[in-house]
């Protein structure tokens, strides 16, 4: 009769293929790629008793249900500060920032590639993004030179030559894992999401191809919650996945009976959008409305993350981890008391950055009524043929006597003083952005050593 413990082991192995995988520390998106997607059967494999489905059933609704309830609450807090994001996207970055209809995305709106920029009719604001945040990438993580050394922390203590070996291997493998992942491609936005809405979240996971993965969520998509230290200390995001991606990131056994229905389809089936709900937050037990404590994970872990599809039931969650250390990256450029989102530059220009657009229109305006100017014209050209074309002709009787067409009143903007005044503004939010010292290296470093160039670069930062 098979004991206990060998019917864990037997659970264990058939969920992460090892024995020796500890329960709770391993995902399935960890190993993901075509080639297991490639695996995936037409229907599940696992199958359960009634007994054992209807008991998974009644745990997982708890532990979805409180899940949801914390979503709702940070949903909560977090919508003024949505609505502010709404207008710096509009105006700065368009495509990062996720607005839908509702409290929860829209799945299968088919809209994502809608031009959405028409508010930018200047583009100096995004410009000056890309020069603050590529300055930011440039100062602090490199990638094209070293940007941290790992050495003893006590002050006066020298490594010996075999602490120094390991020091130099540490690094050289941290820089390989860096360079061979996404990791600097992801850290790139991450500043550039910094700069515009002061908040920007990357999850880190380990990766069975690339030793790391890393996933930048854009604004509109995550929700933090801070602790007594105002640190991030919960983050919940959703987002949108098709069928074969939610089946290839969680393995069609997890996934909720209405997602294999859409898999053992497949077709255009395979296309169809799912809201995902993602959750990562410390390890507290979770009270069923028994009054008995549930938790997802082991209890050993202080982080646990769960995935589950938004709005639908079944008997388990997409994916239920734990974690040794906060799996994310939460940085923020300035917050006041227990905001638990930033504040950054993109609010700071927010206003010089509309009023240009707003004057880069009446100027344009100025411009096309001094080079067409609006007509009066006689009563006898009423559906006559007429011209504003160059060398056109336009026949007009009496025109002695002044009948014909004219100017209805005459333009003349100063378009000198309404460059002066544009450049001003421009200036303002290239400052705003730090541009001015951003690009002090490429404007100052003629003739230069270059050890005075990187004093200047030190200087700078």
């Amino acid at each position: 009769m098979p004991t206990a413990a060998t019917n864990l082991k037997d659970r264990q192995q058939d969920r992460y293929g090892s024995v020796d995988a500890r329960p709770d520390s391993s995902a399935y998106y960890e190993r993901s790629g075509p080639t297991l997607l490639a695996q995936q059967p037409s229907e599940p494999t696992k199958k359960k008793t009634k007994a054992d489905h209807d008991a998974a059933v009644r745990i997982w609704t708890v532990i979805r249900d409180k899940c949801d309830q914390v979503i709702n609450g940070l949903r909560m807090w977090r919508n003024s500060w949505w609505y502010h994001w709404s207008l710096i996207s509009k105006f700065l970055l368009p495509r990062r920032f996720t607005w839908w209809q509702g409290t929860v995305p829209t799945a299968n709106a088919m809209i994502h590639g809608s031009p959405i920029n028409q508010a930018i009719l200047d583009s100096t604001g995004s410009l000056a993004v890309h020069v603050c945040s590529a300055g930011l990438m440039n100062g602090s993580a490199s990638p094209s030179r070293p940007w941290y050394k790992f050495k003893i922390g006590l002050p006066g203590v020298d490594p010996t030559d075999e602490q120094a070996a390991y020091f130099e291997d540490v690094e050289t493998r941290i820089y390989a894992v860096m360079a061979g992942s996404n990791f600097y491609d992801s850290l790139s936005q991450v500043y550039e999401d910094l700069v515009v809405f002061g908040t920007a979240v990357m999850i880190i996971y380990e990766d069975d191809v690339d030793a790391i993965r890393c996933y930048v969520s854009p604004a509109g998509e995550y929700y933090i919650g801070s602790s007594s230290t105002f640190r991030a200390e919960t983050m919940a995001r959703q987002f949108l996945m098709t069928i074969s991606q939610t089946v290839e990131m969680f393995s069609l056994d997890k996934c909720p009976e209405s997602v294999q229905g859409l898999w053992k389809t497949k077709g255009s089936s395979l296309q169809v959008e799912k809201i995902i709900s993602h959750l990562i937050e410390p390890n507290y037990p979770i009270q069923s409305n028994d009054g008995e404590d549930v938790k997802p994970v082991s209890a050993d872990f202080p982080w646990r993350e769960i995935y589950w599809v938004f709005g639908e039931g079944g008997s388990e969650s997409l994916s239920a981890k734990g974690f040794w250390e906060q799996p994310y990256m939460c940085p923020r450029w300035s917050t006041t008391g227990n905001d638990p989102y930033g504040r950054g530059p993109g609010m700071d220009t927010l206003p010089d950055v509309m009023q240009l657009q707003q004057e880069v229109a009446r100027k344009a305006e100025a411009i096309d009524k001094l080079v067409r100017p609006p007509i009066v014209a006689d009563a006898t050209l009423k559906n006559q043929p007429s011209s504003t074309l160059p060398g056109g002709v336009t026949f007009v009787a009496n025109l002695a006597q002044s009948s014909g067409m004219r100017p209805v009143y005459q333009v003349t903007p100063q378009i000198k003083e309404m460059m002066e005044d544009l450049n001003e503004v421009r200036q303002r939010i290239k400052a705003g952005f730090f541009n001015d010292i951003f690009l002090m290296i490429a404007e100052q470093t003629k003739d230069q050593t270059a050890y005075e160039i990187a004093k200047k670069y030190e200087e700078k930062l």
